[in-house]
């Protein structure tokens, strides 16, 4: 409400809910601003909620004369080159259309396009322009008040046209004279009774035409400009000049239309405008975006505004119009950049001892005496993409290296944008207007800033994933990540990510690296029909397919050949292969394709597959690639010679003695240019007698290397004999809901999500158990297919579980133990019952197999131990002895031994009389560790019932992820917490503890 953006759910606060009213006078205003203008003030974000409660005025509020009103119609129905012919000042870009990189045969409609080139800012004729164009007077045909528009011809003989509605750009005029101070001394002719001559026939759609790098506009056939020339100049429509060239139409097909006038568009050759000295530079730019010439970036505040929060409040403002305007987009990039340069410029003629400030004819001085070349440079250390500008960041890594020791992974992470359906989703929400019809390409390309938010926040999620304590890649101790945006118009994500533990190549030895490698990246192939979901997407994301991006051209002999520059097809093998450092980047030097630092056991359908971890490819839904570095020198992200590294070789030698140089290469020897340049000054200035150093630009051969190690040696070939089998993580990304469209199957809903959070039961019935209903539903959760039905398996256990009623929780999975020896395997335990005569003493011992395990509560405040010992507990029976025949009293005691992975139990909430006992409090239930049979265990999950019955009322789970409790309801998972008291569990499965 208070800066009108749009922000994220999270990010705001429902001005209804609010627990303490805001009273203050910058409160009241605002709400009399926004129900004046009809704003919508449902939410207010947090950081303008805190100030004013303090009272402390909003920079970034609406207030700040940062509120635009909605452009009038006149204005915002103008096609593209209607609205140059009324502005002020134009911003001039060339504009490329990209193709893509994917090899997807795709329309060019469909196709992402991206805007390259440099922007200048030139005053456009706009009088002379409208001399030029035909009164509305003097119109030959009553609905004929179209001109056609062409625009010069390039080199390609290639002209583009498009329709100009003279009345539209007549109307928008008067009423920019009417309610715009920039417009007020404009002259307009007078057009009287023009409404009734008009025809108005609608807006045409805007296309960039392909255009090459090298187009240019042919200068010999271009009528040369002056400062007081018009853009446009009118040509006879029946020239023969046009007969040479190609035109192509901007617009949509025009139907009986009929060009009175034709007109070409002019360059525009007057100079162009200080950016720095015009403040109202967007304003003439732009009239449809600021109709009212006011709230400009440099337009005068109450509270003084950045120039960047200014274009934060633009390009997230809940008016569209400005996102949506690439044109503007790239007059804020271009704004941006002159202030970096700025001051950078400042920077560098700035410093603290004001002796010896540098002034502007010292340092002309030195700019004519080469004396500040090499300092110059560092003015664009703020400007983006520029070499200075990564020096920063580039020394922060090699710091963190420096600290933390070598990086562990480098993973690279795309967007799936064509299959994010809320992407989608979003996008068509908040483009409703012009988002009908349209494919998420093309509302990707409308709306870019949009897009790049949703990804933006879809990465910050990922990261979180990555970084919290389910850790997928192990515990991230470190990491640092970069945004590069692609040719096709998103970003993605480059991250370094230091795991505690990790081995180090040169440190610990070749299996353990192959060990942690093995555990966390994989380039299998499952079946689709057992993990359906990730083997769809390593087939749409993974699997690589050579376009002319990968394939790069190298010399072998005689013969020029192609190979992928991402190393496919990748070795087939069935082992792990662990190659030696400096091979590797040799390998990748030359473009060999056997040069990876390590290859993956996988077959022949898998030499396609791009390395991969489940968990991330399952949570990202997009492509992504993983590499271990592990690499103690940092080799393996630089290369093995850079410039001026020989000399610091040559420092480090100290003695010749056992001094070897193998295979040495003057090619390596590099210098800088700038070094070189240097040396040549220094010696004109103080030794002109002495021989310049010549900077040779020829490229020379390298020399071979010769063998001197055997290579076998290096080669290891028993780090993996049996074949590579991916297993999916132990922990899911998320938890698969189960449909209840009988309004009775929770009990076996949460049953099943109770006994599936045990990873090792779920490894065990899909690996031991092929055909059975519970292994496919086990497949199915692994794989993440969201929801589940338990319906298929409740009926292959019986007739009982196929009535529509309400059933036991615990005969559904004592049903399950009779239908699977893996569920049996990993509950069984025994019970041992001894007996005791207390007349003759004879001890009777019996053992019993069991699965479940029956606690006995009361209704009062005990713990799960307390009830494991009155379990345990000895008690008096009066039975007739078998071995000395007197009816008498016998001590019977209960244990339970032969434990295994995980035990099973189940509270008997019910009494005699089959009444639920309300009032019985389990303390510290999800703390507790329970000793059985020697063995610690710890609850992992449980069933709890809710209602009076056994056969009614409802069942949920609670399920433990990463020391948290989530509540399993059917189909949804919500983190809770652990409810007061053990209220209303029923059954338990307890882990084992190391």
């Amino acid at each position: 409400m208070s800066c009108h953006k749009l922000c994220f759910r999270r990010d705001v606060v429902e001005i209804n809910n609010l627990r303490k009213p805001i009273i203050n006078n910058q409160w009241d205003i605002l709400l009399n601003f926004v129900n004046s203008n009809n704003l919508p003030c449902e939410f207010i974000c947090n950081m303008c909620l805190k100030k004013f409660r303090s009272n402390i005025p909003v920079s970034t509020c609406i207030l700040n004369d940062l509120f635009t009103p909605k452009t009038p119609e006149v204005i915002s129905s103008l096609n593209e080159f209607e609205r140059q012919l009324i502005q002020r000042a134009k911003a001039f870009q060339v504009v490329v259309r990209m193709g893509t990189v994917s090899g997807r045969k795709q329309p060019n409609n469909s196709m992402l396009t991206k805007a390259i080139g440099s922007v200048f800012h030139l005053p456009l004729p706009l009088e002379q322009t409208l001399k030029k164009l035909p009164s509305p007077n003097e119109v030959i045909m009553a609905n004929d008040l179209f001109i056609l528009v062409r625009s010069l011809p390039t080199k390609q003989k290639k002209i583009w046209e498009t329709l100009v509605n003279v009345k539209k750009i007549y109307d928008a005029l008067t009423w920019l004279k009417l309610n715009n101070l920039l417009y007020k001394d404009i002259n307009l002719p007078d057009y009287n009774g023009l409404r009734n001559l008009i025809t108005n026939m609608g807006n045409e759609g805007v296309v960039i035409e392909e255009i090459d790098d090298d187009e240019d506009f042919d200068n010999d056939s271009v009528e040369k400009s002056t400062h007081n020339k018009a853009m446009l100049s009118q040509r006879s429509p029946s020239d023969e000049y046009y007969q040479q060239f190609t035109i192509h139409c901007l617009n949509e097909p025009r139907k009986n239309a009929k060009d009175t006038e034709l007109y070409q568009m002019l360059r525009i050759e007057n100079d162009p405008i200080n950016n720095f000295e015009d403040l109202q530079l967007d304003l003439k730019c732009f009239p449809h975006l600021f109709p009212y010439a006011k709230n400009g970036q440099y337009s005068e505040r109450q509270i003084k505004l950045t120039s960047s929060e200014f274009v934060k409040c633009q390009l997230m403002s809940m008016n569209s119009s400005f996102r949506k305007d690439s044109q503007y987009l790239f007059f804020l990039l271009h704004e941006s950049n002159l202030r970096a340069l700025k001051a950078g410029i400042y920077h560098k003629l700035n410093t603290i001892n004001m002796r010896t400030k540098l002034t502007a004819s010292k340092c002309l001085e030195l700019l004519n005496n080469n004396e500040l070349e090499g300092n110059l440079t560092t003015i664009f250390a703020k400007l983006r993409n520029t070499s200075q500008y990564w020096l920063n960041p580039r020394s922060d890594i090699e710091t963190m290296i420096t600290w933390y020791g070598p990086v562990t992974f480098f993973l690279t992470l795309s967007p799936g944008e064509y299959n994010w359906q809320r992407l989608d989703f979003y996008l068509r929400e908040l483009n409703s207007d012009v988002g009908n019809g349209k494919s998420t390409s093309n509302l990707i390309s409308l709306d870019p800033v949009s897009t790049s938010r949703i990804v933006d926040n879809e990465f910050k999620a990922m990261l979180d994933f990555i970084t919290s304590e389910d850790a997928p890649l192990g515990k991230v101790s470190h990491y640092a990540w970069r945004r590069e945006y692609q040719t096709r118009g998103l970003q993605h994500f480059h991250i370094l990510l230091w795991i505690e533990g990790a081995p180090i190549i040169g440190e610990n030895t070749t299996d353990e690296v192959v060990k942690f490698i093995s555990n966390t990246i994989t380039c299998h192939k499952p079946n689709k029909h057992d993990f359906p979901t990730i083997s769809e997407r390593i087939e749409m994301y993974q699997t690589h397919k050579h376009n002319s991006y990968c394939m790069r051209s190298k010399k072998t002999g005689t013969q020029t050949v192609s190979s992928c520059r991402f190393g496919f097809p990748r070795t087939e093998t069935d082992h792990f292969i662990m190659k030696d450092v400096a091979t590797s980047i040799a390998g990748r030097r030359s473009l060999k394709s056997k040069s990876r630092l390590y290859d993956l056991p996988r077959s022949k359908n898998e030499i396609y597959i791009n390395d991969y971890n489940p968990a991330i490819l399952l949570a990202w839904n997009g492509n992504m690639d993983l590499q271990f570095i592990g690499e103690k020198s940092c080799a393996l992200s630089n290369t093995i010679f850079s410039c001026g590294q020989t000399y610091v070789a040559l420092s480090r030698v100290t003695s010749l003695n056992g001094l070897h140089l193998i295979n040495f290469d003057p090619v390596n020897i590099k210098a800088l240019t700038s070094a070189i340049n240097e040396y040549n000054r220094l010696k004109k200035q103080y030794r002109p007698d002495l021989k310049l150093i010549d900077i040779n630009l020829k490229k020379h051969n390298k020399i071979k290397d010769l063998p001197w190690v055997n290579p076998t040696k290096n080669v290891i070939k028993d780090v993996q004999q049996k074949q590579f089998i991916n297993q999916l993580p132990n922990q899911l990304l998320l938890l698969p809901g189960f449909t209840n469209y009988d309004g009775v199957s929770c009990y076996a809903n949460a049953s099943l999500q109770m006994i599936f959070n045990c990873h090792y039961i779920i490894n065990q019935l899909v690996q031991n158990e092929e055909h059975s209903a519970l292994t496919k539903l086990a497949k199915s959760y692994l794989s993440q297919q969201n929801p589940l039905n338990s319906i298929p398996l409740r009926r292959s256990l019986g007739q009982h579980f196929n009535h529509v009623q309400q059933q036991d929780a615990a005969e559904f999975i004592n049903a399950l133990l009779c239908h699977s020896d893996s569920l049996k395997n990993c509950l069984k335990h025994e019970l041992i019952s001894i007996l005791t005569c207390l007349n003759c003493y004879d001890v009777r011992t019996n053992k019993t197999p069991n699965y479940i395990l029956p606690l006995a509560v009361t209704e009062n405040k005990v713990t799960l131990n307390s009830s494991f010992n009155e379990f345990s507990k000895e008690i008096i029976l009066e039975i007739n002895c078998s071995n000395c025949r007197i009816t008498g009293n016998h001590s019977k005691v209960m244990n339970v031994s032969s434990t295994r992975q995980y035990l099973c139990i189940q509270l008997q909430l019910w009494n005699e009389l089959q009444e639920k006992m309300h009032n019985v409090s389990l303390i510290s239930l999800s703390t507790t560790s329970l000793k059985v049979d020697e063995k610690m265990y710890r609850i992992c999950s449980a069933i709890c019932h809710h209602g009076e019955s056994l056969h009614h009322g409802h069942y949920t789970s609670l399920i433990k992820k990463s020391n948290l409790w989530f509540r399993c309801n059917d189909l949804t998972s919500n983190k809770e917490r652990w409810p007061r008291g053990g209220k209303d569990i029923y059954m338990l499965i307890l882990e084992k503890q190391n």
